[in-house]
């Protein structure tokens, strides 16, 4: 089960589970940190609210993905996270920041590949 606490009104925290990542959401700022490892039993009941909280946000947005592992239904999710803020982008500004290891060629083509599929930059940053 994963714990989920509210700092603020306007901020969003899930920590992390065996299954779950990290989330971090603070509305004020725009500020969306997942990080960790994401196979949840059930993606799309954990993203949900996620991006449902994105949608409501109308200042510059700043997405920071560091997971070191995602399964199949989880890349859908962020696929589907990402798309929504890639049709934001004409009404704000929204910068999207993938962290990966510098030897995970893995998480690196998965950024790859989800900067060819989508028209938003997406800056790749290997640590």
């Amino acid at each position: 089960m994963t714990t989920i606490k509210s700092i603020t009104n306007t901020t969003y925290i899930k920590e992390p589970t065996r299954t779950t990542p990290y989330v971090y959401l603070d509305e004020t700022s725009g500020k969306v940190i997942i990080k960790g490892k994401s196979s949840p039993e059930n993606a799309i009941e954990f993203y949900e609210p996620i991006l449902n909280k994105v949608e409501g946000l109308t200042r510059t947005i700043e997405l920071e993905i560091a997971l070191w592992f995602f399964n199949t239904s989880s890349t859908k999710c962020l696929f589907n996270l990402i798309k929504k803020l890639e049709h934001k982008q004409s009404r704000q500004k929204i910068m999207i920041k993938w962290l990966v290891e510098e030897d995970d060629i893995d998480m690196i083509e998965a950024a790859e590949d989800f900067q060819e599929l989508l028209s938003i930059p997406i800056m790749v940053v290997e640590n």
